[in-house]
């Protein structure tokens, strides 16, 4: 993949371990999407990797970082909002979500 290599380890303090509380909505649409995901997997057959991850390509492999910028990207371009990357966005939902109370890590 351009000389990307996925790398899953462990997170580096306990404290960086963590549970979240996720509202109905949310949970519904993770709902509709492992049912998606399902589908594909009994598509793909033998083809199907299984990485363990809930966002996964059409095989089950490893999403490219690239590839998740560029869906970003044409979704907010859809919706004529003014343009921020990816990792901006997170640290604006970060910083309302410490706002509002919530607890919130940005490493």
């Amino acid at each position: 993949m351009d000389g990307w290599t996925p790398v899953a380890e462990d997170p580096k303090t306990e404290e960086s371990a963590a549970t979240i509380g996720l509202d109905s909505l949310t949970v519904a649409a993770l709902r509709e999407h492992r049912a998606r995901q399902d589908t594909e997997r009994a598509k793909a057959g033998d083809a199907w990797t299984e990485t363990g991850k809930v966002f996964t390509d059409e095989l089950g492999g490893w999403l490219h970082p690239d590839a998740v910028s560029e869906e970003f990207l044409r979704i907010y371009t859809r919706t004529g909002l003014p343009p921020i990357n990816l990792r901006d966005a997170r640290h604006c939902a970060a910083t309302l979500i410490h706002a509002s109370g919530g607890e919130t890590s940005t490493q």
